[in-house]
């Protein structure tokens, strides 16, 4: 049979597995060739489950068993939907917080949503909403790790309160002694590199070394750079 594409290709599959056999009933040769058309179907995370060592990880669950297993689960579920979807009726799966009908309108399915069948289902399906919403409505305080309630408003909060804010922000004095031990760092590292420019080049090479290595910095700052690198080579030498 020829197809036209691999959605025809894929329908065909499933109608061939509705039609045949179970799979206890089915030849060797039959259930070598439904696993393989199905495993084209799994993504590499599960075709992963069929490999040799995975089977050899796991020596009481064979190959074959876990071929079996696969073509009797997809045999249960297409059995169960196609036939009632054709013939008019509606098929079920159930949600966490609510079920959902399908049904064939024409040539294309359609989802109804069922109202909840219990006052929990109902409770779920009221924060399911809420997640849904376009805005994510709850926040993770990085300082107590508590669940908050964000505003519908303005730039999404990282703390629950403001004693948590107090907490989580740095004084301001303490961002001015970060920020100076940060500049000192950096001032630190640039005379190292200085120091290392004029021990390997020549008088008439360093010049353009030090503008390749500080390409932001002016002339000015260049020269005070490599006056403060001497007079540190002076001392420690």
């Amino acid at each position: 049979m020829e197809y036209r594409d691999d959605r025809q290709e894929t329908a065909a599959l499933f109608a061939e597995l509705v039609n045949s056999k179970d799979e206890n009933d089915m030849s060797p040769e039959q259930l070598r060739h439904f696993a393989e058309d199905l495993k084209q179907l799994l993504s590499p995370k599960y075709q992963a489950e069929f490999t040799p060592e995975a089977v050899q990880a796991s020596p009481h669950n064979s190959l074959v068993n876990r071929e079996r297993d696969l073509i009797r689960s997809v045999q249960l579920n297409t059995r169960r939907w196609l036939p009632h979807l054709l013939e008019g009726k509606g098929v079920t799966l159930d949600r966490p917080h609510s079920s959902v009908v399908y049904r064939l309108k024409g040539s294309r399915m359609v989802e109804e949503l069922q109202p909840p069948r219990s006052k929990d289902e109902e409770i779920s399906k009221k924060l399911f909403d809420l997640l849904k919403e376009k805005r994510f409505p709850f926040g993770l305080c990085i300082v107590c790790h508590k669940v908050f309630v964000q505003s519908n408003k303005g730039k999404s909060r990282r703390y629950c309160s403001e004693p948590c804010k107090a907490k989580g922000v740095p004084s301001a004095a303490k961002r001015t002694e970060y920020v100076r031990e940060q500049r000192q760092k950096q001032r630190r590292q640039e005379l190292r590199m200085v120091k290392d420019i004029l021990r390997k080049w020549t008088e008439g090479e360093r010049w353009q070394k030090l503008q390749k290595a500080f390409p932001k910095k002016t002339r000015r700052q260049l020269l005070y750079l490599m006056k403060k690198a001497q007079q540190k080579q002076k001392k420690e030498g």
